[in-house]
């Protein structure tokens, strides 16, 4: 059985539904694939995560949203909050 997050990066790399990035959060991503204990579990080179990383862009919407004065329920994840809210009808609505 697959999980859901599984099936997430499998409708990402599918393009079966657009869903929104920003340069700020592509880092993110990058930065925690490169973490060794992440390479090593999932045996990751640099460019095995590039090719992943790439393959993702492929089907995004890549937008930066302005810093937001909006509280969000974690401090770490304040950019998220604000790409979703910058952007309604993208993204996971259910967050806000």
């Amino acid at each position: 059985m697959r999980t859901p997050t599984h099936r997430i990066v499998d409708d990402m790399f599918g393009g079966r539904f657009a869903f929104l990035l920003s340069i700020v959060l592509l880092a993110e991503y990058r930065e925690v694939m490169l973490r060794p204990r992440i390479q090593k579990r999932h045996r990751l080179s640099d460019r095995d995560v590039d090719v992943i990383l790439e393959a993702i862009t492929a089907n995004v919407m890549i937008r930066d949203p302005e810093p937001s004065d909006q509280p969000s329920p974690d401090p770490a994840d304040a950019h998220i909050w604000a790409l979703v809210a910058a952007y309604p009808g993208a993204g996971d609505q259910a967050l806000l």
